[in-house]
């Protein structure tokens, strides 16, 4: 397997995961502080990136097709 992929492969794996580091964000209503793991944030990510494809996808269809012409 291309080295490449490996790092494809081994991002994905890491991702959510301690390895990737976590975060707190600490609540001012409750006080409480969740810690929540970071993503990898790579573009191949199934979790890092579903919300930008969606966002593309969308905004695609939204596109209006061009004229048919005749020909």
């Amino acid at each position: 397997m291309p080295g490449s992929h490996e790092r494809v492969v081994q991002a994905i794996i890491d991702c959510r995961s301690s390895t990737c580091g976590s975060v707190i964000y600490p609540c001012e209503d409750c006080g409480e502080s969740p810690v929540v793991a970071r993503c990898c944030g790579h573009c191949h990510g199934p979790v890092c990136q579903q919300g930008k494809a969606e966002s593309w996808l969308a905004r695609q269809l939204e596109r209006p097709l061009p004229p048919m012409t005749s020909g």
